[in-house]
């Protein structure tokens, strides 16, 4: 029996394939646990209620807690009424509009049925593992972007996030894929391109308008001149501009204010900076002044609390300058200190939980995996691994900077806070482990006695 050759286009598909495949298989491995858990959690428990409450169902003011905020503006977009505080049927600005906008499209499709929402989050949470694939791949070589990604597709926390509709999981993707722009070389095109991206990444999450410090600081670390770099970076900001400008003009004209992002930037200066301000995220204080403007009228009982709460941040900081300073360590514990199935979010992580395991148990498991990924990326700052490609390092640690600076130092601290930051400490810790073992694998044993080295 002969058997005939394959086609010269045939092998050549083969061949034009073969470079998706490890990609494929990563999304295939991470994309499993992350659908079979969002599939068997009981999101009509938790989201039908949401979609189908009254003001009085709820003991913290209304719009306040951020699951509802999502799902009820998300509502409200689909509705054609416009993004608008829940319950008051007025214009909102409380948080930026580009996650409630996405899931208005499952609330368009699918009505109060969320699932097909955690679905998504699935599939884009299994993305972030190829994109991590990728970015690790460019930044220091294709075994660190492997192992990055296949410890990211294993991380507890980022599994267990998939059915919650809070904005990390889509965040992480949008902001992994910006760093991956970030990490090739910058010519005009591209920081347009760049600009455009954390525009984006803007209206989903407010702390991303301080990406181009990132950037710059990448620009001087490849060797480009400071005047250079700011020609590039103005070209960002005008990427930026093009999506954050009309979302400003529409606060200004429907709020009858000055709004660039949020109304809600000024509490989280308060919930940080108050007099009583603990580093803990404890919103006590917030709700006590913002007591003082219930009887007012959306929106201006929300720009009035927001103009308070920056009055409130700078009496607290102007009063005892070197006290607020001393809650940056803190802060920046409750910022990384645990897991976020154990620290604040997990009230939200556990109402999902499903498996084989106590819920206490998973939360031991998710804690000793995300400190150990940790202690992998601290190898990597004690060994200085120069095998990264130009910038790599200026790159990854500038980000995880900027999210220390904001979260230890302008605002407060927050576990999930730091799940944007997961598919960069997976790479780091993949090159730290990677770094250890080549250094150890180097140490040559001594001779034994009575023998000579060949």
């Amino acid at each position: 029996m002969t058997f005939k050759r394959a086609p010269a286009s045939t092998r050549r598909l083969f061949v034009d394939l073969k470079p998706l495949l490890v990609p494929a298989l990563i999304f295939l491995l991470a994309l499993t646990p992350r659908l079979a858990y969002a599939l068997g959690a009981d999101t009509g428990k938790v989201y039908r209620p949401v979609y189908h409450a009254r003001p009085v169902d709820y003991t913290v003011a209304p719009g306040i807690d951020d699951v509802t905020y999502y799902l009820l503006t998300a509502r409200s977009i689909a509705q054609g009424e416009g993004y608008a505080e829940p319950f008051l049927d007025a214009p909102s600005a409380r948080y930026p509009p580009g996650w409630p906008a996405v899931l208005s499209v499952f609330y368009l499709l699918f009505g109060t049925n969320a699932q097909p929402a955690v679905v998504f989050n699935a599939l884009v949470g299994a993305a972030s593992c190829v994109l991590t694939y990728f970015l690790g791949w460019r930044l220091f070589d294709r075994k660190a972007g492997l192992w990055g990604a296949l410890i990211l597709a294993l991380f507890p926390v980022h599994i267990l996030y998939s059915p919650i509709l809070l904005t990390e999981v889509f965040f992480t993707f949008l902001l992994t894929l910006t760093l991956i722009f970030a990490a090739r070389g910058m010519t005009h095109r591209r920081a347009l391109t760049l600009g455009l991206l954390a525009g984006a990444l803007t209206l989903v999450r407010g702390e991303a308008v301080l990406l181009p410090a990132v950037f710059l600081v990448v620009l001087v670390l490849r060797g480009m001149t400071w005047r250079a770099s700011a020609r590039q970076i103005m070209l960002v900001g005008v990427g930026m501009a093009v999506l954050i400008a009309p979302w400003a003009v529409r606060n200004s004209l429907q709020l009858g204010s000055p709004v660039l992002l949020t109304t809600q930037t000024g509490v989280n200066f308060f919930v940080g900076h108050g007099r009583n301000a603990g580093g803990d995220g404890n919103m006590a204080p917030y709700f006590r002044l913002a007591e003082d403007y219930r009887g007012l009228p959306e929106p201006d009982r929300q720009v009035k609390i927001d103009r308070a709460s920056y009055n409130g941040a700078w009496e607290g900081f102007r009063s005892d300058p070197l006290g607020d300073l001393a809650l940056a360590p803190a802060k920046l514990r409750w910022f990384l200190r645990d897991d976020p199935t154990s620290g604040p979010s997990r009230p939200l992580v556990a109402a999902f939980w499903h498996g084989p395991l106590p819920f206490r148990a998973a939360q031991l498991v998710a804690g000793v995996y995300y400190y150990v990924v940790l202690s992998g990326t601290v190898l990597l700052v004690i060994l200085r691994q120069s095998a990264g490609r130009p910038g790599a390092f200026g790159l990854l640690f500038a980000v995880i900077g900027l999210w220390a600076f904001i979260f230890g130092l302008l605002f407060f601290g927050d576990d999930r806070y730091h799940i944007p930051l997961l598919p960069i400490f997976s790479i780091t810790a993949a090159a730290g482990f990677s770094a250890t073992w080549s250094r150890l694998a180097s140490v040559r044993l001594p001779p034994k006695a009575g023998r000579q080295p060949p």
